[in-house]
């Protein structure tokens, strides 16, 4: 297998990672708007509210390319281990049969 264990380990945090920002992010977003909803101070406009949507699917994109990344690396992985498997069978079937011989 081509992929160690750490590997995967290291991309299901950094994914992780990503997740908590991004909620992180859209958490402070949220509480800085009802923070500044008061009587002297109107609701936020739209232009930010844009910004904050636009930044929170700019994480959540980043966060779902992680995770591609993560579920391409554990298929590759898996693919080589099975592959691998199919060789060492053969291999070893092919000691067990003389050459030539046929069922």
């Amino acid at each position: 297998m081509s992929a160690p264990i750490s590997e995967f380990v290291r991309i299901a945090e950094q994914g992780q990672e990503m997740a908590g920002q991004a909620l992180r992010g859209w958490t402070e977003t949220v509480q800085k708007y009802t923070d500044s909803i008061t009587e002297g101070y109107p609701a936020p406009k739209l232009a930010e509210l844009s910004a904050a949507v636009d930044a929170y699917f700019d994480r959540a994109t980043e966060l779902l390319a992680a995770q591609r990344e993560a579920a391409t690396t554990v298929v590759t992985a898996g693919t080589e281990a099975v592959e691998g498997v199919v060789e060492r069978a053969k291999s070893f079937v092919a000691t067990l049969v003389p050459a030539g011989a046929t069922s």
